[in-house]
């Protein structure tokens, strides 16, 4: 049997599958395990982690069609409204003129619509950025 297992990055498939690192008792279990069964384990993290992969690009489809369903709506109450201006309106009120305001803060905000990680979120990130003077 050919085996595809690495234990140099084993710990990092496992943070993928399933968001944290691997146990003491799972490294226990792991550096007693036979190649065969270190092999099916390898197997096991990486359906997980694609799964895992699979499910949060469908969060993010869900979260963007709700952000782009939102920003629709607004520029429907007020069609003159460009892009920029209603997405300006959907930032919190906490953006207004202020100094203190950080790019951290913006990417905060895009990440809780869900969509920091997507093309789009990231384009938003920059328009935000630009709208509210954040370097």
């Amino acid at each position: 049997m050919a085996y595809t297992f690495d234990a140099q990055i084993v710990s990092d498939l496992h943070k993928d599958a399933y968001g944290c690192r691997p146990s003491a008792f799972w490294w226990q279990c792991w550096n007693e395990a036979t190649d065969d069964e270190r092999q099916a384990e390898w197997d096991d993290l990486l359906d997980v982690s694609a799964r895992r992969y699979a499910l949060e690009q469908e969060d993010e489809r869900i979260a963007l069609e709700g952000f782009e369903k939102e920003l629709a709506q607004i520029r429907e109450i007020n069609p003159r409204l460009t892009e920029a201006e209603a997405i300006a309106y959907m930032t919190p009120i906490e953006f207004e003129d202020n100094p203190n305001l950080n790019s951290q803060d913006v990417e905060h905000w895009v990440w809780q619509n869900g969509i920091l990680f997507t093309e789009r979120g990231r384009q938003i990130v920059e328009l935000v950025k630009q709208i509210h003077g954040v370097k």
